[in-house]
């Protein structure tokens, strides 16, 4: 594993500020080895794929901090294979060396989908409730921290995609019946959908 860029680090450091709210993010250093470990994983994957299928072109979809300036997934695969390659981030702002190609993407307008107002992780028990916000339509139907979400409006739901999905077929001002597990216990909670302003998500976690 490489750990030499200092922008790198620097960058790293940056985000590491933004999740002051995670308690259990104490110290810079396991942060910046995690993510360098994450993004030397990922390049040796790619780099694998390569090396068994030489006739191929590969596309690798990340996150626009994996492959900004280079310094994450793409300088650590060109440093296996030395194989040319193209970087293109999105809705980045346009600085010297931070990609080949900078995709700027218009605003979508149209009617937003509602949230629960929690933060969930996918956890081998299902879709795990982290936190919830205390304004939401999840603090009003009574969901609570450890609960995990097992149906939404009747669709069984086992990952952030299915919450997602029934999300954006949801409306706002109807009731949805969700079900959660709480401690071995099956609940039934009525749940009204309504806008209201939302949280910043933590580090591994998504904000629904």
């Amino acid at each position: 594993m490489d750990f030499s860029n200092e922008q790198y680090r620097e960058d790293l450091n940056t985000v590491f500020t933004l999740h002051s709210r995670q308690k259990d993010l104490k110290d810079f250093n396991y942060f910046f080895q995690a993510q360098t470990l994450w993004d030397e994983g990922m390049a040796e994957s790619a780099q694998k794929f390569l090396a068994d299928n030489p006739e191929s072109k590969l596309v690798i979809l990340a996150g626009n901090g994996h492959v900004r300036h280079k310094y994450g997934i793409p300088g650590r695969l060109y440093r296996r294979n030395h194989a040319p390659f193209k970087v293109v981030v999105q809705d980045e702002e346009i600085e010297d060396s931070i990609a080949d190609f900078v995709l700027l993407t218009t605003e979508l307008k149209g009617e937003k989908s509602p949230k629960l107002g929690v933060m969930v992780e996918e956890t081998d028990q299902g879709l795990e409730v982290k936190g919830v916000s205390h304004n939401g339509p999840a603090k009003k139907a009574g969901l609570k921290e450890g609960d995990v979400i097992k149906t939404f409006g009747g669709q069984a739901i086992t990952s952030l995609a299915d919450l997602k999905l029934q999300l954006f077929y949801s409306k706002i001002g109807t009731n949805v019946n969700v079900q959660i597990h709480r401690n071995g216990t099956s609940l039934d909670k009525e749940m009204e959908m309504f806008y209201f302003g939302s949280f910043s998500p933590q580090h591994g976690t998504a904000d629904r």
